[in-house]
């Protein structure tokens, strides 16, 4: 206040809630009101708590609303040092979207007991942004190189039979077959997983080997790094960079002419 009754061009215009000071410009003010309005609410203690010394608890909140017809919001609390108070700090909080049974977490880093009163200002809750959750990535051992029907693969393999067995025989491996569907492979990176055991390579207190990187012909360097990056995609393979991990170098081999 000092200051501003030392501004010779100080304008007042409690009408429209701002001033103005000597540089021509009006500054709004920010009533409490408003504050509401932008999604940010004061938070109070709802009954008296305790704090041991040097440990942290919940403390029951309300929260305060310039109106009944406000509704509630996912919120978020700042840390603070509370008021009155030596030692005592709130932590950052999530805050439901309901308007009862509402706790923030505090902590006294004091030696000594301390209370805080009923009523006493735990700062104020912000709303946040909710994100949903993004879609769920279906396992990439599961998934296939290219999507084949099962009676499509089914109807390929009995074409390729020998043409010899008769069709009683073609309809039992038939039924062998989609009674068995699961355990063939639909496609070259479709090796299945399973869940039952873990398979494990027992070196004792061998010395970690890693094999420098070897080099390979340019002209096959892109043929190595698409099937490398299929692989981890179908979650054959995946990266390590720990000095503690085996580690070979790529090996491949080319088709006969």
């Amino acid at each position: 206040m000092d200051w501003l009754k030392n501004q010779d061009q100080t304008k007042w215009d409690f009408g429209k809630n701002r001033i103005c000071v000597d540089n021509g410009e009006w500054l709004d003010f920010q009533d409490e009101s408003e504050s509401n309005k932008s999604g940010c609410r004061r938070i109070y203690a709802e009954m008296d708590v305790v704090l041991p010394p040097r440990e942290e608890a919940s403390v029951p909140v309300r929260i305060v609303r310039s109106s009944l017809k406000d509704k509630p919001f996912v919120g978020v609390t700042k840390n603070r040092k509370i008021p009155n108070l030596s030692h005592v700090y709130s932590g950052r909080s999530v805050i439901p979207a309901r308007l009862d049974d509402i706790k923030i977490r505090v902590v006294n880093t004091d030696n000594q007991i301390q209370l805080i009163p009923k009523g006493t200002n735990l700062g104020r809750v912000e709303e946040a942004e909710v994100l949903e959750p993004s879609p769920a990535k279906p396992d990439p051992a599961s998934v296939c190189e290219t999507p084949v029907k099962n009676e499509d693969l089914i109807q390929s393999l009995i074409t390729n039979l020998p043409s010899e067995l008769i069709e009683e025989q073609r309809g039992a491996v038939r039924q062998l077959l989609q009674e068995n569907e699961a355990i063939f492979s639909k496609s070259e990176y479709d090796i299945g997983r399973t869940h039952l055991v873990e398979y494990r390579i027992d070196t004792g207190d061998h010395r970690t080997i890693r094999q420098s990187l070897r080099r390979h012909p340019f002209k096959h360097l892109d043929f190595i790094d698409t099937e490398v990056a299929k692989m981890q995609e179908h979650g054959i393979v995946e990266p390590a960079s720990s000095k503690e991990r085996w580690i070979n170098s790529v090996m491949y081999r080319l088709p006969k002419d």
